[in-house]
């Protein structure tokens, strides 16, 4: 038994060394761009990076607010499902549990936003209007 559970161990070890040697060889030209780079998919109005930084900050935003907008929308599709329920408890308990998972996401990421910005407030740069 305890041969196998080396094994296994070996296992996991060569798969994540493996999927660390790939993050780090995919990731590092980005570290390193001494010129502007053009990215392949725009994020937002974002279509050149000359560093590593302004991609993650537009990333983040971009990460943020697409899960913002899915959790309005999952909202407004639970309380459809609860206005349509027409008494039946399944479909009521069920539009329920749409909103208020909805909102312990909005939760989330608001908690995400609170964290980046305590870690360094320059990294999300938020404007508000």
């Amino acid at each position: 038994m305890r041969v196998v559970y080396n094994i296994k161990t070996m296992r996991n070890f060569r798969k994540t060394t493996l999927y660390t040697i790939l993050f780090v060889s995919l990731y590092t030209p980005f570290v390193s761009l001494a010129e502007e780079y053009q990215l392949l998919a725009p994020i937002g109005d974002l279509t050149t990076v000359s560093n590593f930084s302004s991609y993650v900050n537009k990333a983040i935003l971009f990460v943020m607010g697409a899960g913002t907008g899915i959790a309005v929308l999952m909202i407004a599709i639970g309380g459809m499902q609860m206005i349509f329920a027409a008494g039946n408890p399944s479909n009521l308990s069920g539009g329920k549990e749409k909103i208020k998972e909805a909102i312990y996401g909005l939760v989330i990421l608001a908690l995400s936003a609170l964290i980046l910005e305590t870690i360094n407030p320059t990294l999300l740069n938020i404007v508000l209007i």
